[in-house]
């Protein structure tokens, strides 16, 4: 949620916008709304006062000395005491309608009007209501502003000392805010869920190809064509996850990942504890021992055996809950190194040798889950009834192994494109990625340098996802309860392996607002933590962009294009008429437009009856001597009042 992040107001330039586009102030809500009813009633008058330039315009193009009709002089006075086109409607709807029937022309000299009024009213109208797109066009971005900054050294899934749990605790915290985003954010196209209008980008595009060939040798994949692959395809750190960096001073990160189900036929064998327990080993490479994994085979004979004693399934499930265990080997100078001191698990068989890119094993073991229906997934496959007069299924086998690999591939802006670096697994892109900016200032490669040792520590793959959230992972659990199991669809192990991309997408969304604000948990000992060490690392902490609804940021490109505008010509419309006269530009046009205001029209009756010593004749302000009488109205004719 924004509400507990702090939120930089004042100006500041959104450089997804470009220097110019992108300046920006930003204000709490309350304030937001003085400035758009500020906004509106700045373009109601702009409007306006471009209507008495329009009146003023079209005065002077209708000028004539020669004689002309009342109808001529009506709508010269109209056109001089205008005020605005509201007043403007009124005016000229009242003079056609007065002389739609016996005036000249009529319907060429004053419905125009009327009509050119009327569209100028609308139009003002609505673009005193869409001004205030002047703070929507920006969106809700606002800069996060924390007195904390800094990122977690995540070099183990595995807690083994106090510090170190510590740390997982952080770990599983932050998965987990990463998988409740993933459900709710990645799973819906409902764009008002709560909860997911925190990031610039809700979600992370991604591509997803579910009938690709097996990435390894084919003889161990189950099916040569039903590979998953799901690429991010170039995600931008500025315009996808919100680091407001200029121009040239972004990266770009891409995640690959390609899974199948492999073979166990050949690749296991029954280890016999005694007569009635045994383990099923899988040997995939080895992994401390001979063997890469291995399973009881207890569970399924005991809950068979407790089944068929009691339909109490509920006291015979001993273990009702899935187990998922995953080994990895992580690709040294494009080779898998199964070496202990880069992280890796177990030394693969040749069968599943990849290059350029890390490997990952996973094994889903269902115990004693009992599903309502046959699976035929290949890593939920339950096609063994439970007994004779149940319709209960179990697993065919005690773990069912899935073997993927993973890439990524990093990219930074050039001058003529960008410099990328190829494919690769974790331990070989960053240091190919710290090679492109060899050339680079050394403002640009501290600020880099630090972002991706982020990323490298912090960025997580579906190996950590599924290693911290074990069984939590797995989109199955979400309706499996007391240990029954309802049917699940034949592609589950697909929509298993798209739901842990998503979480990863989705850490890696947490990671950018994680660097700005901090871990957030203040048992972390601080040598887990890496803070600012330099200029380019604090200016990194405070330009982190989300989204938040309590603050409204505008363009101040577009106000200050509204306001000067409105300045000139809120001046123009009041300075014009001067101007001209001053300059004696078209004089009977100019002293017509002042003789026809009222003050003028005021003294052309009182000076013809006689009444009062005129001076200022040619001014706005006639004035008359200080002791005179002006003429009153006669209403003895109510028909006819006159002077």
């Amino acid at each position: 949620s924004t509400d507990s992040l702090g939120v930089r107001t004042g100006l500041w330039t959104n450089w997804s916008r470009g220097s110019v586009f992108g300046w920006t102030l930003t204000l709490v809500q309350s304030d937001a709304n003085l400035l758009i009813a500020l906004i509106s009633f700045c373009v109601t008058l702009v409007g306006a006062r471009l209507w008495r330039i329009v009146c003023f315009t079209l005065h002077f193009s209708y000028s004539n000395n020669s004689p002309c009709d009342a109808i001529y002089h009506q709508r010269q006075v109209l056109l001089r005491n205008s005020s605005d086109a509201m007043n403007g409607v009124a005016d000229f709807a009242r003079l056609f309608c007065a002389w739609r029937l016996i005036g000249k022309h009529v319907w060429t000299r004053s419905l125009p009007l009327l009509v050119l009024s009327i569209f100028w009213l609308a139009s003002w109208t609505v673009a005193s209501v869409f001004s205030s797109q002047v703070s929507s066009a920006m969106g809700n971005e606002v800069l996060l502003l924390s007195e904390h900054c800094g990122f977690v050294y995540v070099t183990s899934v595995n807690a083994t000392t106090y510090d170190e749990a510590l740390l997982f605790t952080w770990l599983y915290q932050y998965l987990e805010s990463s998988t409740n985003y993933a459900e709710q954010c990645y799973g819906s196209d409902d764009s008002n869920l709560v909860g997911c209008d925190t990031f610039v980008h809700r979600n992370l595009p991604y591509n997803i190809t579910t009938t690709a060939e097996c990435p390894f040798d084919k003889n161990i994949c189950l099916d040569d064509n039903s590979t998953i692959v799901l690429d991010s395809g170039l995600v931008d750190s500025r315009e996808d996850f919100g680091l407001n960096t200029p121009d040239g001073q972004q990266f770009q990160i891409r995640m690959r990942v390609e899974c199948a189900p492999i073979r166990t036929e050949g690749y296991t064998t029954n280890f016999n504890l005694s007569d009635d327990r045994s383990y099923t080993q899988y040997w995939y490479g080895p992994s401390g021992g001979n063997f890469t994994y291995e399973w009881t085979n207890d569970e399924l004979w005991e809950l068979r055996k407790l089944a068929i004693q009691s339909a109490n399934f509920d006291v015979a499930q001993t273990n009702d809950d899935y187990n998922i265990d995953v080994f990895s080997v992580y690709s040294n100078n494009g080779t898998l190194n199964a070496s202990e001191a880069l992280g890796s698990e177990f030394d693969p068989i040749t069968e599943l040798t990849i290059t350029n890119a890390d490997l990952s094993l996973f094994f889903i073991s269902a115990n004693q889950i009992l599903y309502l229906e046959e699976v035929l997934d290949p890593l939920f496959r339950a096609t063994t009834q439970l007994s004779e007069g149940y319709s209960f299924y179990f697993s065919d086998q005690p773990a069912s192994p899935l073997a993927c690999s993973s890439q990524q591939q990093i990219c930074v802006p050039t001058g003529s494109g960008s410099d990328c670096t190829p494919l690769l697994g974790v331990y070989d892109v960053f240091p190919a990625a710290k090679g492109l900016i060899e050339d680079r200032s050394a403002s640009y490669r501290n600020s880099f340098d630090w972002l991706l040792n982020d990323f490298h520590l912090n960025g997580m793959t579906i190996y950590q996802i599924v290693k911290v959230m074990s069984s939590s992972a797995l989109e199955a659990k979400q309706s499996l309860t007391s240990g029954f199991q309802p049917g699940l669809p034949d592609n589950q192990w697909q929509i298993e392996v798209e739901r842990w991309f998503q979480i990863n997408l989705a850490a890696w969304q947490y990671l950018f607002i994680s660097l700005a604000t901090g871990p957030g948990i203040s048992s972390i000992p601080g040598s887990f933590i890496s803070t600012p060490g330099n200029t380019e690392e604090e200016v990194l902490c405070r330009n982190q962009k989300i989204t938040s609804a309590a603050y409204t940021s505008f363009s101040m490109f577009a106000l200050l294009l509204i306001f000067i505008f409105g300045v000139i010509s809120i001046a123009t419309s009041y300075l014009l008429p001067h101007c001209i006269y001053h300059y004696r530009r078209r004089l009977y046009e100019s002293l017509e437009w002042r003789i026809h205001h009222p003050l003028q029209l005021q003294r052309l009756a009182h000076e013809e009856l006689g009444a009062g010593t005129w001076s200022k004749t040619a001014m706005f302000v006639p004035i008359a001597g200080p002791d005179d009488t002006l003429a009153g109205l006669d209403v003895s004719d109510p028909s006819a009042p006159k002077f």
